[in-house]
């Protein structure tokens, strides 16, 4: 099984908001990650809901009794959109993937709650809002 590597998930995430409006895509080519794992990503970022995706399974060319997916995503969904306006400054996903390190987390959930978290505790700062413990 691969591992979900959470760099290749924003990555594709941030180029699906950029280039996926208005039209379908069915490749993408990212040089530093294999075929194998863009496909695999996006396999779990339909699962997860993140975008709007169909998966088929093919046979594969070079070998008859192994199959390959092949996709058509139509865009991201809000949730998709939402992680990728939360981690789109480098600065700020770097923090984010700090703090999930130091708690030792490294799933999808995780992320997404340490990002709103982190920029909820920065709007705070910086509107000078003292939580109200009491609610």
């Amino acid at each position: 099984m691969m591992q979900i590597e959470l760099d290749l998930v924003r990555t594709l995430l941030l180029h699906l908001e950029a280039e996926c409006y208005g039209h379908v895509i069915t490749q993408i080519i990212l040089p530093e990650w294999t075929d194998d794992q863009i496909t695999y990503h996006i396999w779990y970022l339909g699962e997860a809901g993140y975008i709007s995706v169909r998966i088929h399974t093919l046979p594969d060319c070079t070998n008859p009794l192994k199959q390959r997916m092949v996709y058509s995503i139509d865009g991201l969904n809000l949730i998709g959109h939402e992680f990728a306006e939360d981690t789109r400054c480098q600065l700020r996903w770097a923090n984010i993937k700090s703090i999930a390190s130091d708690l030792d987390v490294d799933g999808l959930r995780y992320i997404r709650s340490i990002a709103s978290a982190y920029i909820d505790a920065h709007l705070s700062r910086e509107l000078h809002v003292v939580p109200d413990l009491y609610q």
